[in-house]
């Protein structure tokens, strides 16, 4: 089956050997180049897998599977600099990115499709929390009365002023700044924000 030795052969059939069954033409024409017969290999694949007998796992064991699935922190690439911005330890951070897709966590923001869920802030007098807008959504003009941090954890949002922010930008904002922001086509845009002295939205009490 192949012009080269068993090791050889060996490595190829692991580097390309599952993408050969997922119908990669690159994985075959390695294999080709290589001296490995792809139609051989299918060959050889289709009767081990025909002598194998289905296993179903037990009950309990999916059940596992699903609860530790359903833990997964989907923000855990945002632990380290949501931890630093609410000043938590990053067990703490995490829990609160976590509990983030509770639906009680949420309340109505100032704008139809807009939610805030607020944390307790790093420092008194502040305000912190998520935002959750969705897209087309445009969280109203506001005004800073202190410096505001801010970290995109989904979506992506343009500021009034013509600036995109994506997923994993921070941004800061002087106190006295002022802006509106839209929520960008894609899924709800979620950031975490920090406001020393919280912000003034005409017509909405925070």
């Amino acid at each position: 089956m192949s012009t080269r030795d068993d090791d050889d052969e060996g490595k190829l059939l692991g580097e390309y050997g599952v993408d050969l069954l997922g119908g990669s033409a690159a994985a075959e024409q390695q294999l080709q180049a290589g001296g490995v017969d792809p139609g051989a290999v299918l060959d050889t694949m289709s009767h081990v897998v025909a002598g194998v007998a289905e296993v179903k796992p037990p009950a309990a064991l999916k059940a596992r599977l699903m609860e530790s699935l359903g833990k997964v922190n989907r923000f855990e690439w945002a632990v380290d600099r949501f931890a630093a911005m609410l000043k938590v330890g990053v067990d703490k951070a995490s829990q609160l990115l976590m509990a983030m897709d509770e639906p009680a966590s949420w309340q109505p923001g100032p704008v139809p499709g807009c939610e805030l869920y607020y944390l307790d802030a790093p420092v008194a007098g502040a305000i912190a929390g998520f935002v959750r807008f969705n897209a087309g959504v445009t969280f109203p003009h506001h005004i800073h009365k202190g410096e505001e941090s801010v970290l995109v954890l989904q979506g992506s949002l343009r500021d009034s002023d013509g600036t995109v922010l994506v997923t994993g930008t921070a941004e800061r904002k002087g106190a006295g700044t002022e802006h509106a922001i839209t929520a960008l086509p894609g899924p709800p845009c979620i950031y975490a924000a920090v406001v020393l002295d919280g912000l003034d939205i005409p017509g909405y009490e925070l």
